[in-house]
């Protein structure tokens, strides 16, 4: 599956901007996850994009994907410990490469 989500965000990344990228990606293969995508500014996770209800969980699943971003994976049960460090590894591996470019 990590194939699978790379070669997405890759193939989005051309008309999107990176985050926008992992985001549809991402929900095209677990459209069932409720995903916020976070800025980083110390301690505080700053909602930048994704699903955006009304309720949001006390204890979401982070992942800090590097120093500038992190995802807030709302139901993270939904799926396997095995998808969600697959999800993990593929991210920071698309944004490690993203922040360099910068």
């Amino acid at each position: 599956m990590k194939k699978k989500l790379l070669a997405l965000i890759n193939e989005y990344n051309g008309n999107h901007g990176m985050l926008t990228a992992c985001q549809m990606a991402m929900q095209q293969l677990y459209p069932q996850l409720k995903l916020r995508w976070s800025r980083i500014y110390g301690s505080r996770w700053a909602f930048l994009e994704g699903n955006s209800d009304d309720y949001v969980p006390l204890n979401p699943t982070r992942i800090r994907i590097n120093n500038e971003y992190g995802l807030c994976i709302d139901n993270a049960d939904v799926i396997t410990a095995s998808e969600l460090e697959d999800i993990s590894q593929s991210l920071k591996e698309c944004l490690a490469y993203e922040a360099c470019r910068r």
